[in-house]
C-alpha cells in the first residue's frame, strides 16, 4: 500500500515538472513572436531610437495589463 502511494506521489510530481516545462516553452515561443513583430514594424517605419523606446515600452505595458 505505501509503494502505490509512494508511486501515484513520484507520478504527480513527475507530472507537475512536464507541465512547468511545457509551460515555459509556450511562454518562450509567445515573447519570441512578440519581439518579432516589434522588430518588424521598426524596421518597416524607420523610427528614431526615442519612438522605438517609446513603442517597446508600450508593448511591455500592454503585456503587463494582459496578466
Amino acid at each position: 500500500m505505501i509503494i502505490f502511494i509512494l508511486g501515484l506521489l513520484i507520478g504527480a510530481v513527475v507530472m507537475f515538472l512536464i507541465y512547468v516545462n511545457q509551460t515555459k516553452k509556450i511562454a518562450a515561443k509567445t515573447i519570441s513572436s512578440i519581439l518579432e513583430d516589434c522588430i518588424e514594424k521598426i524596421e518597416l517605419h524607420e523610427w528614431d531610437k526615442e519612438k522605438i523606446a517609446d513603442f517597446l515600452n508600450n508593448a511591455a505595458n500592454k503585456l503587463k495589463n494582459k496578466k
